[in-house]
């Protein structure tokens, strides 16, 4: 979804034949996306045995807390190309093409 918006409305900024953005950089970008995800994800439970000291039962409480925090932040990461780049458009008075640099 992300990557479909940043290429829809980057259509729309650039004159015709002209691209805003690069395709090759989309993907490599998703890849390094991924791969970190998947590190810090791993990471999760490793910092829970080092806080914990071994013992998992000393983050009972917190485990809850941190899992919703987490997925919410991971959400707002992946979604924040998908609104920000709409929003700057429509900050810009919705101007696309050659046209848009001239106002």
């Amino acid at each position: 979804m992300t990557i479909s918006a940043l290429l829809w409305i980057g259509s729309h900024f650039s004159a015709s034949g002209d691209g805003v953005e690069e395709p090759l950089g989309l993907i490599i970008g998703s890849v390094i996306y991924g791969l970190a995800a998947n590190v810090f994800y791993t990471l999760g439970w490793i910092s829970e045995l080092l806080w914990a000291g071994g013992d998992t039962s000393r983050t009972q409480p917190f485990r809850k807390p941190v899992f919703y925090l987490g997925l919410i932040v991971s959400c707002a990461l992946t979604l924040l190309p998908a609104a920000l780049i709409p929003a700057i458009w429509w900050m810009s008075g919705f101007h696309h093409g050659p046209e848009a640099s001239l106002q």
